[in-house]
């Protein structure tokens, strides 16, 4: 529990100032590669933190040379059998991966030269996580992993990357379905390059990965490479909207909810993967991976996410319980009245993955009865009261101190817990100090003149 205490503070801190993240992405980096010294539980448990939570941090932020090492590190901890097997069979076929690519990568330098791109090449093996989570993906094993080694061909301009990849597919077959044009369509991170997998005449797969020096500069070094400081040099827009909106899905979680809450909500909403998907007017929504109808219905507005009755997925009817995809077009049927059903709130069920769109289901419930929310706000506020001693807070002040005008919503909203016990009680307090300090002041009453 002070653990997730610990991160909320870190995620708030954030909010405030993002180079936080850096600092702590390093400090986090280093205490993995010290982490051997460490008992046994311990090496678990923050191995576990840095695989769910610091290693996708990074991915967020597009810092790939710290994600990678982070995630290799966590792996070897937590699964020390598979990271041992994968990183054997590795060892074993290097020499001989190396000069297959060696050679692959001297028959594209020189189709380059023809062409007159300038290139710089370079070849890496994938990483052991990597490795392991597209064997888990695949249920494969690591000899039918295909990018287990890959090259790299950094060029000039964003024109020669297209003109390499036109070179690369001249003289090696595409694998179809193994194209991604990350330059045209970004990732959320700003990672841009493009990826193509090929077979050569001997019936090897290899991938091609085609990127500016610019392009490699942000991969490597995500965030970190664009910070701007005060020193009169231009800002980069784009990162700078990127900084707005994490703060902004960071300060909308609610700080005195839960801590473990907090961060399971700040995981699904801003660390983890996302998906981008389609309006019917072709608007595009990001929504975190695993995200359904009812997920996007709440992200349109809450009114349509408590009408909803189903939804169409590219112009077929699906389950609200759907999965959506990357570039699905989704449309919801909502009903003229009525509002979301409890199974909603079932994570068995799995009719909702964001934090927000629960966050908003149990407020519709909350809000439901009036009267009898009121009747616990009261009851509750009259129990704290007496358990602090406090006698000196009108129920006016206290409602006006917590943003209500009027009683009645305030002891609603202390009912179905809009306000927290914890934000309750600093108010109270807050304001019986004050009355004790104004009884306390000394008066100034005027001083007698002496008579002439």
């Amino acid at each position: 529990m002070q653990q997730a205490e610990n991160l909320r503070k870190m995620f708030l801190a954030i909010g405030d100032d993002v180079r936080v993240v850096l600092i702590k992405l390093a400090d986090r980096l280093h205490n993995m590669r010290t982490l051997n010294s460490l008992p046994e539980h311990k090496r678990q448990r923050i191995a576990r933190e840095t695989l769910d939570i610091f290693a996708p941090l990074a991915n967020r932020l597009g810092i790939y040379s710290i994600k990678w090492e982070l995630e290799d590190l966590a792996f070897k901890y937590l699964y020390p059998r598979q990271y041992e097997s994968i990183a054997r069979k590795l060892a074993a076929s290097r020499e001989r991966m190396d000069r297959e690519i060696a050679k692959i990568a001297a028959e594209l330098k020189a189709a380059l030269d023809e062409a007159n791109i300038e290139a710089e090449l370079v070849w890496r093996s994938k990483h052991l996580y990597s490795i392991y989570r597209k064997m888990q993906r695949k249920e494969v094993d690591i000899s039918q992993i295909y990018d287990v080694k890959a090259l790299r061909v950094i060029v000039n301009t964003v024109q020669d990357c297209y003109t390499t990849l036109g070179v690369v597919h001249s003289k090696w077959r595409p694998i179809p379905g193994e194209f991604d044009d990350y330059i045209a369509a970004p990732k959320d991170n700003g990672y841009q390059s493009l990826h193509t997998a090929v077979i050569d005449s001997k019936g090897q797969q290899f991938e091609v990965q085609i990127r500016t020096h610019e392009m490699h500069h942000q991969a490597e070094l995500g965030i970190a490479a664009h910070w701007r400081y005060k020193d009169g040099t231009k800002p980069d827009m784009a990162l700078h909207q990127k900084i707005i909106a994490m703060r902004q899905a960071i300060q909308s979680q609610d700080e005195d909810s839960d801590a473990s809450e907090f961060v399971d909500a700040i995981k699904t909403d801003i660390i983890e993967e996302k998906i981008y998907v389609f309006t019917p007017k072709g608007d595009v929504l990001e929504l975190p991976l695993g995200s359904t109808p009812i997920d996007f219905a709440y992200h349109v507005h809450t009114e349509v996410g408590h009408k909803c009755r189903g939804a169409k997925v590219n112009g077929v009817l699906v389950s609200l319980s759907y999965q959506l995809k990357n570039g699905d077009k989704v449309e919801i049927i909502t009903a003229k009245r009525g509002g979301p059903s409890r199974d909603w709130l079932n994570e068995n069920l799995g009719f909702v993955k964001s934090s927000r769109a629960r966050k908003k289901i149990r407020h519709w419930f909350k809000r439901q009865n009036f009267q009898e929310s009121v009747s616990e706000g009261r009851a509750m506020l009259d129990r704290e009261l007496k358990r602090l001693h406090i006698t000196d807070v009108k129920l006016e002040d206290l409602a006006e101190a917590c943003g209500y005008q009027k009683t009645e919503a305030f002891l609603a909203a202390l009912g179905y817990k809009d306000i927290s016990l914890q934000q309750f009680i600093r108010k109270t307090i807050a304001l019986s100090n004050t009355a004790r300090q104004m009884r306390e002041k000394p008066s100034l009453a005027p001083t007698a003149l002496p008579s002439p």
